[in-house]
């Protein structure tokens, strides 16, 4: 029996020292930029593990940045907003909120986690018609409701749910997790690595590596043929479905009350989808929808303003019209070597455009000239005009963009 015991009393040291030494590793390399109590140049200063797995690193970067405000939205946010330089220019503590393919409910859940931080006051907004679409899922399968500091009524989370206690063992024992600390070191000089700044931003540094290979017309042939097919499999929709029993608007409504009744600066805007995107929304037939869905949103804050005559707006702009940003030329097929100046792809555009969009909405200086024609500010008075001015903006893109818009019909055929 004593044998017995201290075979057992071994094992049981054994891997509590496994565990304890694989947790020293993690929390040294960390993998998904959660610690950052080191970090050197070629051993762990990119984080490319982080691309995967944001929803828990985001998560748990709030809770340590405690930000005062937050860039809020999808993708398009992740790598179109530089909290480091609006940080510095407003002097604020600012944080990259922004999850890849996160629907509105998913974002308002960010709201509150941000705010449950005790510090948030200002939030910029950036809309996707895509994010309300409730013939999608609400929730994308790595969202943990758990992992939030509060639940969705509000009420705290306990610190120890089970959810959490997964996530800790994920981050600092899991064996996937030892691997990909040996990979983020092996990956360090790869021209391919995507990496998150400690403030959630997405610097791309990856971008111009993989543009070289095939040039960027083929970058939006890519993204337009994965639109065609999505948007042509499911149409449009903000109505309640079973996995959205109350529809979507109601979390866009929410979101507005949420930052009314907590003080919180509310900034918001929808994005400048290239040109091609917005071709693609007709050819598609969610056009209607999508006049549909900023009539809406128009209409709750409108309300809110009504409710709160004496207090500060909440103003909403508009950049998906068309500009001489939004109508950027794609280079033509057998043109691997020029550069777009404003877009990775007709879905993302690049840092500088969310550059001019906050120079455009909160008329600051401009280090270089923004159209006037890019982004509008919207209310009940000005909608309907500014509808019809982006129709008409579009007949002269098409004239304009002759070559761009046979590709187009060819894509729509083959898809």
């Amino acid at each position: 029996m004593p044998g017995n015991k201290r075979y057992v009393t071994t094992v049981c040291a054994m891997v509590v020292l496994v565990a304890a030494l694989a947790a020293a590793a993690n929390v040294v390399v960390d993998p998904y930029g959660i610690f950052r109590l080191v970090e050197l140049s070629g051993f762990n200063s990119l984080k490319p593990q982080a691309q995967t797995n944001l929803r828990l690193v985001k998560a748990y970067n709030i809770r340590k940045v405690q930000p005062d405000g937050i860039f809020l939205g999808n993708s398009r946010v992740d790598q179109g907003f530089d909290p480091h330089l609006a940080s510095q220019y407003f002097d604020r503590n600012i944080y990259n909120a922004g999850l890849p393919g996160s629907s509105i409910y998913e974002l308002y859940r960010y709201l509150q986690h941000t705010h449950a931080t005790g510090s948030l006051n200002r939030v910029l907004l950036a809309l996707d018609v895509f994010s309300f679409n409730t013939n999608t899922g609400r929730t994308t399968t790595s969202f943990t409701e758990g992992r939030l500091l509060v639940r969705a009524d509000g009420t705290p989370t306990s610190n120890w749910n089970l959810e959490r206690v997964r996530d800790l063992h994920h981050i600092l024992v899991a064996l996937p997790t030892v691997m990909k600390s040996m990979t983020t070191i092996a990956d360090q000089e790869e021209g391919w690595v995507s990496t998150r700044t400690a403030l959630g931003f997405n610097p791309m540094i990856e971008g111009d590596y993989f543009l070289k290979k095939a040039g960027y017309h083929d970058s939006f042939a890519r993204k337009n043929s994965n639109y065609v097919r999505r948007l042509r499999r499911r149409a449009m929709n903000f109505s309640p479905t079973a996995k959205w029993p109350q529809g979507s608007m109601i979390y866009f409504s929410k979101i507005v009350e949420f930052c009314r009744r907590n003080n919180i600066q509310l900034d918001l805007m929808i994005h400048p989808y290239h040109a091609q995107v917005m071709e693609i929304m007709h050819e598609t037939g969610i056009w209607p929808a999508f006049e549909t869905w900023k009539r809406q949103l128009t209409a709750v804050l409108a309300a809110d303003t009504t409710i709160n005559p004496d207090r500060p707006k909440f103003e909403l702009w508009d950049f998906s019209g068309y500009s001489p940003i939004t109508t950027e030329t794609v280079p033509p097929a057998d043109d691997i070597e020029s550069k777009m100046r404003w877009y990775w792809e007709s879905s993302h555009y690049k840092s500088e455009v969310g550059i001019m969009i906050g120079r455009r909405m909160y008329r600051l200086p401009k280090e270089y000239l923004v159209p006037d024609s890019f982004g509008v500010a919207l209310n009940t008075g000005n909608l309907e005009a500014h509808l019809k001015a982006i129709l008409d903006g579009r007949e002269i893109y098409r004239r304009a963009h002759r070559r761009e818009m046979r590709e187009l019909n060819e894509l729509f055929v083959q898809e």
